[in-house]
């Protein structure tokens, strides 16, 4: 079989939550540091600490722990000048772990009541990382934003923790070949002195550090224990779904686990066996009894390949100190079931195996407990052979129907690439570039004529997008800030840019506001585009990332951005497009996406809706 290329998602655990290898590496003359922009500030100002890492060999995740004085600082997104939330990635994306190729995922275990931020990132596709033979090696991972409350000194600093066992002053960075690296300096900022500017500053004590975990005891599993894969049917016709249920037993204080399924894709497709839907590489199973408690924060990832005909599911607590608090462990339940649909009359299998990207794991599956520690010693279940028999052979030809014309049209360009022939698919957008997008698509230029005017404090006529800026504030697609401002250099967020598609879709598609009775998105509750982002969502023309989350103060990329108006607008993908950039190959995921944004073209519709590439129109 195709050996898997996505980093391990117990490995993936370990970068976010714990350190679970044995295997280190050494970096030389290496380190990982804090910096602040300024050790001196006024109550109400904002500090801005900057993390680096410097000749970290191989460069592919982290996670780090940070602790401040919450009674004098309070942590907040340097984007919005928002309070972060337990549930937030604080930090802002540096220069690193950016490269959406290798599948940058995230998680977070902030404790802000306490002054904790303890988040996570890594690379899950690790194997094409490395193959790549590019390593990242030095440069910003991230930048978060204090906002001083009150006069004292104190500090911010990374500290180690429980979680992290293993770590150098609450850090934990880990190379491409997911090993731990070790000899690296840990470099702490400053002190902080807070003041008044009408009065003198009084001294504040600094929160010492917490105490070193407590030795984890040994359990020893009952003989009983198993994790079995269970199919409802093994004999089967062609159209028939099989309904596979992965079962956990007396998985004793059970938080956590990983399981890689192997089917033949040329005989099933897997699919929702609720619904019918085919899976994506992202799709997880569905249907668990076991870890998912709200109150523990479970982190559920799905890295299939589905073209490969492999499942590959995890889901863990996060907030593990709550959960042995409560003293009432899972041990027995449904970890998941998915559906093969039968494609073709063949005998096959379907069964837990072990990946490269899974060592040591027991036939393909992890099971790990309330101390982050892998069981051993239970069984693996496995299942029989499917025998799948032909259908019979109607006796009666049927003349197929009459072929439908498909439908054609035109649609044109609402962005361009940049003059040396590349798209930057990865470099974020400003809000005077996704101005120029939305006046575009409402079908303005540089000579469109309203009676309107604007007066934001930072933009003028002069400025190349004042147009645009001015059409879509004329549109109510985009407002200032409070200060007055517009702010057209600056990155638009996810959550700004997913409201602008809103009220796109409000003025040109009379779209109207609903209730939303379920939530898709915890990062998103209370924030101020909820309502937008799961609307949005709940039609279908928005998706969050594989760990559940929309991330909405993340900067959103162009390739993201032309994705999520292709949808909203009901164009694309086109399909049969040349490559235009350099940096844009037709593997690359929004290659159809981007081709329907930047080419004015004819196009076709086939019966299952399908945009086609007929003719590209010259300008």
């Amino acid at each position: 079989m195709k050996k898997s290329n996505v980093l391990s998602v117990a490995a993936i655990i370990m970068l976010l939550l714990t350190s679970l290898l044995t295997n280190i590496t050494y970096a030389e003359t290496s380190s990982i540091a804090m910096e602040l922009d300024k050790t001196k500030a006024n109550v109400g100002d904002i500090i801005v600490a900057t993390i680096k890492i410097n000749n970290i060999n191989n460069f592919c995740g982290y996670q780090i722990n940070i602790k401040y004085d919450p009674s004098i600082l309070q942590a907040v997104n340097l984007l919005t000048g928002e309070p972060i939330s337990n549930f937030e990635m604080p930090a802002v994306d540096g220069t690193l772990l950016i490269d959406d190729e290798y599948t940058p995922i995230d998680a977070t275990k902030n404790d802000v009541d306490a002054g904790i931020l303890n988040f996570g990132k890594a690379y899950a596709a690790a194997k094409q990382y490395r193959e790549s033979g590019k390593p990242e090696t030095t440069g910003i991972i991230g930048k978060i934003g204090f906002k001083a409350l009150k006069t004292g000194n104190t500090s911010i600093g990374f500290e180690d923790t429980n979680v992290l066992p293993d770590g150098i002053k609450g850090t934990n960075l880990f190379d491409w070949h997911t090993q731990i690296i070790r000899g690296y300096e840990v470099v702490q900022p400053k002190m902080l002195t807070i003041v008044d500017p009408t009065q003198t500053p009084t001294q504040t004590p600094v929160a010492t550090p917490s105490s070193t975990p407590s030795n984890i005891p040994d359990v020893t599993l009952p003989k009983d224990a198993h994790i079995a894969l269970e199919l409802d049917k093994t004999k089967v016709k062609v159209g028939d779904v099989i309904v596979a249920t992965v079962k956990a037993n007396n998985l004793v204080n059970l938080a956590g686990f990983q399981v890689n399924i192997k089917y033949d894709p040329n005989v099933l497709q897997a699919v929702d066996p609720v619904t019918g839907k085919a899976f994506t590489n992202t799709t997880g199973l569905v249907g668990s009894e076991l870890i998912t408690n709200k109150k523990y924060n479970p982190l559920k990832i799905a890295t299939n390949e589905i073209n490969s005909g492999v499942i590959n599911y995890s889901s863990i607590y996060t907030e593990l100190e709550a959960y042995r608090g409560s003293g009432a462990a899972e041990k027995t339940g449904i970890i998941g079931k998915v559906g093969f649909k039968v494609l073709k009359a063949a005998d096959t299998t379907v069964k837990f195996e072990e990946p490269e990207s899974m060592p040591n794991s027991v036939e393909g599956t992890y099971a790990l407990d309330w101390y982050m520690k892998t069981m051993k010693g239970y069984e693996v279940i496995q299942p029989g052979k499917i025998t799948v028999t032909k259908k019979p052979q109607p006796t009666e030809i049927k003349q197929p129907d009459e072929e439908i014309p498909a439908a054609v049209g035109e649609h044109y360009s609402y962005l361009t690439g940049y003059p040396d022939k590349l798209f930057r698919p990865e470099k974020s957008i400003t809000r005077a570039e996704a101005a120029v997008i939305f006046a575009k698509l409402m079908g303005a230029n540089e000579n469109t004529k309203i009676d309107y005017s604007i007066s934001y404090n930072d933009l003028d006529s002069s400025h190349w997008a004042y147009w645009a800026i001015k059409f879509v504030s004329y549109k109510k697609l985009f407002t200032g800030y409070p200060d007055g401002s517009f702010k057209p250099n600056q990155n638009i967020t996810r959550a700004e840019f997913s409201t602008a598609v809103f009220k796109l879709l409000v003025s040109e598609k009379g779209l109207e506001e609903k209730e939303i009775e379920k939530f898709k998105f915890d990062d998103v509750k209370g924030h101020w585009a909820q309502k937008f982002i799961e609307q949005l969502s709940d039609l279908g023309y928005i998706n969050g990332y594989p760990d559940g989350t929309f991330k909405p103060n993340n900067n959103i990329k162009r390739s993201e951005s032309v994705a999520m108006i292709n949808r909203a607008m009901g164009r694309g993908p086109l399909h049969d497009a040349p490559q235009t950039f350099d940096d844009v190959p037709q593997t690359h995921w929004a290659f159809k996406d981007i081709a329907e944004g930047v080419l004015n073209h004819k196009y076709k519709l086939d019966q299952e809706g399908k945009e086609y590439l007929l003719e590209v129109i010259e300008k």
